[in-house]
Order: C-alpha cells, then sequence, then structure tokens
C-alpha cells in the first residue's frame, strides 16, 4: 500500500472582514511580496527579505503566510532547517483551517518529525483536512484505518476514505483501492474493479499499478476485461 506524506502544498486564499480584516489585508500584502522575492519575480530574488516579511505576515495572523513559513522551515529556505519551527506554523494555520497545514501537522506527527511520534494525533489533523477534501490526507487515512494505527482497525472504514480520494484522480488512494478490490478488504472480492482502479492509477502514471493490473487481468476473463 503507497502512503506518501507530502509535507506542504498550496496556500489559501482569506475572506476577512471588519477590523481583522484590515490588519489581514496589511499582512496579506506583505505575503504577496514575499511571494515576489522568494520566486524572483518582478523583483530581485531575495529568501532573507522574503523570509522576513513572511513572517511578520504570519505573526499578524495570515493563514497562508503561515503555511508558506512552515514550508521554509521544512526546506531550510533560507533559514536553517528547523522540523519544529515548522510544526509551529503550520499547526498555527491549522487551526485556522488550511487543510494543506492540516494534512501537514497530520504528516509530521504520523513520522515523528518536530514533534514526538503520535498516530492518534496524526488521525486527528488527517480527519481534519480529509473532511475539508483533501486527497492526500483523506489516502493517508485510509491508510490508518487499514493498519489499525492511532484508530481502530477498520477495512471498511479504509475503503471509504481511499474512495473519496479516488474519485478525485488521487493515484495512490487508486491503487489502494484496486488492491482492496483485489484481495477483498473492506469490500467483497471484485477484480474487474479492482483492474478499474489500477489502469486509473496507471494512467495517472502510477508506476507499481501496472504490474497490480496485469497481474489481476490474469484472473479475468477477456469479457470482464
Amino acid at each position: 500500500m503507497k502512503l506518501k506524506n507530502l509535507f506542504f502544498g498550496s496556500v489559501a486564499a482569506l475572506v476577512v472582514t471588519g477590523a481583522q480584516g484590515a490588519e489581514q489585508v496589511h499582512a496579506r500584502a506583505q505575503f504577496n511580496l514575499d511571494q515576489t522575492n522568494e520566486y524572483g519575480r518582478d523583483v530581485p530574488q531575495g529568501p532573507d527579505e522574503a523570509v522576513t516579511r513572511n513572517r511578520k505576515a504570519a505573526e499578524q495572523g495570515d493563514a497562508a503566510a503561515q503555511s508558506n513559513l512552515g514550508r521554509i522551515y521544512l526546506l531550510g529556505l533560507g533559514v536553517p532547517q528547523d522540523d519544529a519551527e515548522a510544526v509551529k506554523w503550520w499547526r498555527r494555520a491549522a487551526e485556522q483551517g488550511v487543510a494543506d497545514a492540516q494534512f501537514n501537522v497530520g504528516a509530521m506527527y504520523e513520522s515523528g518529525r518536530g514533534v514526538p511520534q503520535d498516530k492518534v494525533e496524526a488521525v486527528k489533523w488527517y480527519l481534519m483536512a480529509a473532511e475539508h477534501g483533501d486527497t492526500k490526507a483523506q489516502n493517508n487515512l485510509g491508510g490508518m484505518y487499514k493498519k489499525g494505527q492511532g484508530v481502530r482497525q477498520d477495512n471498511a472504514e479504509a475503503v471509504k476514505w481511499y474512495r473519496k480520494a479516488a474519485e478525485q484522480g488521487h493515484a495512490d488512494a487508486q491503487f489502494n483501492l484496486g488492491f482492496s478490490y483485489e484481495k477483498g478488504l473492506g469490500v467483497p472480492q471484485d477484480f474487474v474493479r479492482a483492474h478499474m482502479w489500477f489502469n486509473l492509477a496507471v494512467a495517472h502514471v502510477h508506476e507499481e499499478a501496472k504490474q497490480d493490473r496485469d497481474r489481476t487481468a490474469g484472473l479475468m476473463a477477456p469479457d470482464q476485461i
């Protein structure tokens, strides 16, 4: 089974009003300038200045800047690499409902990076992100249920989350759902559906799924294929 812990993703836009909104708009302006500096658009590239401005926006409560600052610390972009600092900023963004940040906090707890390893805590954050439609979190949550890590083992619940991600085109989830159908884990064994999901995973450039698709085809009649 494939489980990918991707520690950063896209930043989310925020809609704010009132006095807090004015502060967030100022923070957003700083954050947008960060992006220009960090990636060299319109102004000379300056990672140190980008980190400074990004931090100012993050400290003013801008969730997107907080999420991006977590990525900066994880990768050591213009700052010393620091997993704990990455978790700190992702948690702040996650508490404001940013699904990418929620997923990242969960992944850090699952792997024990920057925080003590805690599968129960990982499941909590994955669930938050999964309920916001994050396909990475849905796939990883399925894996936690399949293995019984941080939650009671439940193949049917694993399939439920794999399916949510698979139907949105997540290749690893498609592979995992195909495997569930092939082995009859959480669903009745069904080689036709297994082949279908493996084939969709292959279409999304999942290399390992090719072997599984071909193996499943050997168990099927020609009309089933």
